[in-house]
């Protein structure tokens, strides 16, 4: 850091006006290296022969630190670089003559804080998908109130971080990212040299190839994961979202009903409540919900469901003025599809990040063994993953269709024996499928029928068209229950799933989950997944493709046969997972109260920005110190019994103004200023001009 101050006028006469309290460094030793410029007000020549500096801790001013007399540039600007004490906070200078007068103590300029990046320790290289844990610290600057602020610069968008320590921070695309640390104390006096890191990340790596099979080999978690119940007595709920930044959770119950949970509690009046065109007999139901990308601008957003007719339903609706409640009226039917039977209906929607296109997966339309074939006859929807453009206005190159478009570059376009909506074929029951928040990966469940159940993946940019073999397989082997298999199980064309398992050990029902993006390193890139039958609880890793069992570690969230109905996403990335008897729970560490989304202390507002008892997002008290039930100043008076706490809501429980007058003027109050009157005046306008020029260069 250059810092640029003047030293005091030569005045030997009244050096002895003014005693300063004189310290050393503290006793850690600890310093930082400063640079400082300064001029000589003296008119030339001048009698000054040396120089010495001076730094102000929370202990009073140091001892001077001879710097003798350096030569000036050509514009008479002398400049040194001298080790201060790591917590100094202020600087100031003497001069002194030949004959050893000094000059008073110069006016003096306050020390920014210098903050420093400690993990890593350098520049990083890492793969797309993958995390860097960050942490940081201060030197200097003035506290309790010292602010962060973590820039993370590159291909992506990353959310900044105003914490200390921010840990893992997942980079999704490749390319080079600047990360700058900037910390201001409570002075509102910033860094102004940012301390910078590079991340330099490659491509993703690919996963294993596919075939894995079986659970029983994947290893017990090691560490307990915290898991806490958000929400209670819901009705039979079976999906769970929530917009990009959004801190409500909205659950979708199978009798036709959207509730909000908010601060633990779910919201009297329904979002949106469509039981009255809802039948949930067997495998129906309102079953998914997905926000439109880009909801907080046009309030769009779509939910699929089996009406009282048993026709599945893909439906466009819009939020009303009251943000909490939608507009009921406002449907707009998409893609109605007819059912055979009750069961295998599907069950997922959602928008893929990266090309902002909706993507609907319909079962085969149930019974057993798909009677009619049509997971693998391209003239039928049902038994697909199919890909829409809903957007409004469409992407340029969609080709209207009716109350939707076909995507340009969708697989089958063109090919008279497959629909053109379709992107993948051969589903028994697709019942829950998700894109990675931070790689665009998808990851497919294929409930199966008899014997195996299946996860499918698909790269981001994956040109789409894979068969995945229903009703000639079952997940990587043979369905033996196929007459007739066309094509052959044995045919190329045919995709294995990524992983796969028996119906062994209670299993008997896939619940596809998400890849784990929240807060929580040891999860960050697992994808997690449960069975209905036994509720078990597992995740894979992408690249390794190794596998935990996370059922113990979970404790009351997981285990319970018949129970796991779907995971959920927060707005923040937090995975949860819901149960069949109304119970909700978070998994990994909650976020702290300051920057949790939830009103903590019942004051009416919520986080950091909001409530006054929240000075950072990383505070995890978000009561402020007027209505904490704490002595915060040592002043035997509590809360609004202090003078100082007119109202609950004031984080300030300061001494008051005739305590902190009567500490500053006892003896221990710190050093005296010193350089006061006609030498003050004398030496700030070259001090100004100095500054101005140092900002232009």
């Amino acid at each position: 850091m250059t810092m640029g101050f003047i030293s005091g006028r030569r005045n030997g006469l009244r050096v002895a006006v003014c005693l300063l309290l004189l310290v050393g460094l503290p006793e850690t030793g600890q310093a930082r290296t400063e640079t400082f410029r300064w001029l000589d007000p003296n008119p030339d020549p001048s009698p000054v022969i040396a120089f010495s500096i001076y730094w102000r801790t929370a202990s009073g001013w140091s001892e001077g630190l001879d710097v003798g007399m350096p030569s000036p540039d050509l514009e008479g600007v002398y400049s040194a670089s001298v080790e201060v004490a790591a917590d100094a906070t202020e600087v100031a200078m003497k001069s002194r003559d030949d004959v050893g007068a000094a000059s008073f103590l110069s006016n003096t300029l306050q020390l920014a804080p210098n903050g420093h990046i400690d993990d890593p320790t350098g520049p990083i290289a890492i793969s797309a998908g993958e995390t860097v844990s960050f942490a940081g610290s201060v030197e200097g600057g003035v506290g309790p109130d010292i602010d962060y602020e973590w820039v993370f610069s590159g291909p992506s968008a990353i959310l900044p971080s105003d914490v200390e320590d921010p840990g893992p921070v997942g980079f999704a695309v490749a390319g080079v990212y600047t990360v700058a640390l900037t910390v201001t104390d409570g002075r509102d006096l910033a860094d102004p040299s940012p301390a910078t890191l590079i991340v330099t990340v490659g491509e993703a790596q690919a996963p294993p190839e596919a075939g894995s099979t079986g659970n029983e080999l994947f290893v017990p978690a090691s560490t307990s994961v915290e898991v806490e119940r958000v929400a209670t007595g819901l009705d039979n709920p079976v999906y769970l979202t929530a917009p990009v930044g959004d801190s409500r959770l909205f659950v979708v119950e199978s009798g036709g009903v959207i509730r909000i949970v908010v601060d633990g509690g779910v919201l009297a009046v329904p979002f949106l409540d469509l039981s009255s065109d809802v039948s949930n007999a067997q495998e129906g139901g309102l079953l998914s919900l997905a926000f439109d990308p880009d909801y907080a601008q046009n309030g769009t957003f779509y939910v699929y469901r089996t009406d009282t007719d048993g026709v599945s339903l893909l439906s466009r609706f819009r939020v009303s003025e009251d943000r909490d409640v939608a507009d009921a009226m406002s449907e707009e039917v998409i893609l109605s599809v007819d059912q055979p039977f009750d069961d295998q209906n599907g069950g997922s929607i959602a928008f893929d990040p990266d090309d902002g296109f909706l993507y609907l997966g319909l079962g085969d339309g149930g019974s057993l063994n798909d009677p009619a074939d049509r997971a693998q006859d391209g003239g039928e929807l049902l038994g697909k993953l199919l890909r829409l453009d809903v957007g409004q206005p469409q992407a340029p190159g969609s080709v209207p269709n009716g109350t939707y478009a076909i995507p340009a570059d969708n697989p089958f376009v063109g090919n008279p024996n497959v629909h053109d909506e379709v992107w993948a074929l051969g589903l028994r029951n697709p019942y829950r499928f998700t894109f990675d928040r931070a790689l665009f990966d998808l990851w497919l469940t294929d409930e199966g029928q008899d014997a195996r159940e299946e996860i499918n993946f698909e790269f981001r940019g994956d040109a789409g068209g894979q068969n995945y073999g229903w009703d000639v397989m079952e997940g990587a082997v043979c369905n033996e229950n196929d007459p007739s298999p066309s094509p052959p199980c044995d045919d190329p064309s045919l995709v294995l799933p990524f992983h796969d398992y028996p119906h062994t050990g209670g299993n008997c029902a896939i619940t596809g989950g998400y890849v784990y993006r929240g807060t929580t390193a040891g999860l960050w890139g697992h994808y997690f997944f449960s069975d209905f039958c036994s509720g078990g609880v597992w995740s894979i890793q992408r690249t390794s493709g190794e596998g935990t069992n996370w059922t113990q570690a979970l404790g009351s969230a997981a285990g319970a046969p018949d129970q796991i109905v779907s995971f959920g996403e927060g707005g923040a990335g937090d995975l949860y997972i819901l149960h069949k008897d109304g119970s909700i729970y978070r998994i990994g560490a909650a976020n702290p109260e300051c920057s949790d989304g939830l009103d903590n202390d019942g004051d009416g507002f919520i986080d950091v920005g909001s409530d006054p008892g929240c000075d950072t997002a990383s505070s995890n008290l978000e009561d402020p110190q007027c209505d904490d039930g704490l002595d915060n100043d040592g002043d035997n008076l509590v809360d609004t019994v202090d003078p100082q706490c007119a109202v609950p809501s004031w984080n300030a429980e300061g001494q008051s103004p005739e305590e902190v007058l009567g500490a500053s003027e006892s003896d221990g109050g710190g050093g005296k200023s010193c350089g006061i009157g006609f030498e003050l005046v004398f030496v700030l306008p070259p001090l100004m001009w100095l500054r101005r020029r140092r900002w232009r260069s």
